[in-house]
C-alpha cells in the first residue's frame, strides 16, 4: 500500500511540476511573440497568477487524483473542466496584481492555446503513467 501511495504522489508531483512548466513555456513563447526580450524571473512574474491559481483549482476539481489520469479521455475532460475554471480566475488576479486588462485579445487566444498545452501535456503523461505501472 505504501508503494502505491508512494507512487501516486510521485506522480502528482510531477503532474504539478509539468503543469508550471506548461504555464512557464506559454509565457515564454508568449513574450517572445511580443518581442518582450523577458528573462527568466520576469516569466515566472508574468505568469504567477496562473501559476497561483492552477494548483487550486486543479486540486478543487479532482485534475491531480488518480482517476483524473487513469484515461485519455478522462485526462482531458478533467484538465479542460479545471482550465474553464481557473482561467478568468487568474486574468482577474492578473489585473489586481498588475494592472493588466483582464478580457483583452490575449483571454481567448490564452484559453485555447494554454488548454491545448496542459492537455497535450497530460495526455503525454498518462501515456507514460500507463506504461510505468503495467505489472
Amino acid at each position: 500500500m505504501k508503494h502505491v501511495q508512494k507512487r501516486s504522489r510521485t506522480a502528482v508531483l510531477l503532474l504539478l511540476a509539468g503543469d508550471w512548466a506548461v504555464l512557464l513555456l506559454f509565457t515564454m513563447l508568449g513574450g517572445l511573440e511580443h518581442r518582450m526580450g523577458l528573462s527568466l524571473w520576469d516569466v515566472v512574474i508574468v505568469a504567477m497568477p496562473y501559476l497561483l491559481v492552477w494548483p487550486v483549482i486543479a486540486l478543487w476539481t479532482g485534475a491531480y487524483r488518480r482517476t483524473a489520469y487513469s484515461g485519455y479521455g478522462k485526462a482531458a475532460i478533467v484538465t479542460a473542466c479545471a482550465w474553464i475554471i481557473t482561467h478568468p480566475l487568474a486574468l482577474a488576479l492578473r489585473w489586481i496584481l498588475y494592472n493588466k486588462p483582464a478580457f483583452t485579445t490575449f483571454a481567448p487566444v490564452a484559453l485555447v492555446f494554454v488548454y491545448l498545452f496542459l492537455a497535450a501535456w497530460r495526455l503525454c503523461f498518462v501515456w507514460i503513467y500507463r506504461r510505468i505501472s503495467r505489472p
